[in-house]
């Protein structure tokens, strides 16, 4: 990508006359220090111009400079290669394609563009930062789209992280410590109609079920008749864990007589 530089009030004098097919320009004694240096990859726009026409002018881009002697590129911007003499002016100015290489644009879903940022240096690219402007100008109601995050320093889009809210549903948040980048909360109810029991997931675990957590699903329907419950939760899996339930009859815990107790569940993974 080309880096523009500019330099302020960088004018003088040119000292000897050039060619239309010279390619260097050699300003007056001590004119060069005003200009900027470029390397690879640099340039500042140059604009030669009659001393005694200023309608009369060529835009160049000079590509280096070694004192006083600028390396320059011919005829830019639609100007046509003149002959100039000693006297006539070297103006280092803004042009129009040279502002259009410092504007921020969006291609392909992510900002490009030329301009300074903060912690880069002068002229460094800006691209590939994660957002696409979906309103160019005003502030009032001003919206940015933001692309799915893919590392820690990146803003989320919430749409990233699906979620079912149903009774027996789940959800996935965002974790930068997960490497699917999201956490995700699973809940339901099941009736225990035996000692133990497979409850599959709503939704798989991609990596791991870390915690199942059981409770009571109808306490005033079965604590209210004097018949408390205990419920657990084993072997755990991605897909499915093993519930437990059990009834007190008033001397022991036995299994629950159809057609079983209500429990619910809520687990978690990544």
């Amino acid at each position: 990508m080309t880096t523009v530089l500019f330099a302020n009030n960088a004018g003088t004098t040119i000292a000897s006359a050039v060619a239309p097919g010279d390619v260097s320009v050699t300003l007056t004694s001590g004119g060069g220090a005003l200009f900027p240096s470029p390397t690879g990859g640099q340039i500042f726009p140059l604009t030669l111009q009659s001393a005694s026409n200023s309608a009369t002018f060529e835009i160049t881009y000079c590509t280096a400079r070694s004192g006083d002697v600028l390396t320059i590129s011919r005829a830019k911007e639609g100007t046509s290669a003149l002959a100039w003499n000693a006297g006539d002016l070297a103006q280092c100015r803004a042009t129009a394609a040279t502002l259009e290489m410092l504007q921020i644009t969006a291609v392909g879903g992510v900002l490009t563009g030329n301009l300074p940022n903060p912690g880069m240096a002068t002229g460094a690219a800006v691209t590939n930062i994660g957002f696409t402007p979906a309103h160019v100008a005003g502030s009032s109601g001003q919206v940015f789209s933001v692309a799915d995050a893919t590392t820690a320093a990146e803003a989320v889009n919430l749409s990233q992280f699906a979620s079912d809210l149903v009774p027996d549903g789940w959800k996935q948040y965002p974790d930068p410590n997960s490497p699917t980048g999201y956490f995700i909360e699973q809940w339901g109810v099941v009736l225990i109609s035996s000692i133990s029991q497979n409850v599959i997931f709503p939704t798989t675990f991609p990596n791991n079920c870390l915690r199942v957590i059981c409770c009571e699903g109808n306490a005033s329907g079965t604590w209210g008749v004097g018949s408390p419950t205990a419920y657990g939760a084993d072997a755990l899996t991605p897909t499915y864990f093993t519930a437990y339930g059990l009834v007190w009859n008033g001397t022991s815990w036995i299994a629950p007589s159809p057609p079983g107790i209500t429990m619910c569940w809520m687990a978690k993974g990544y």
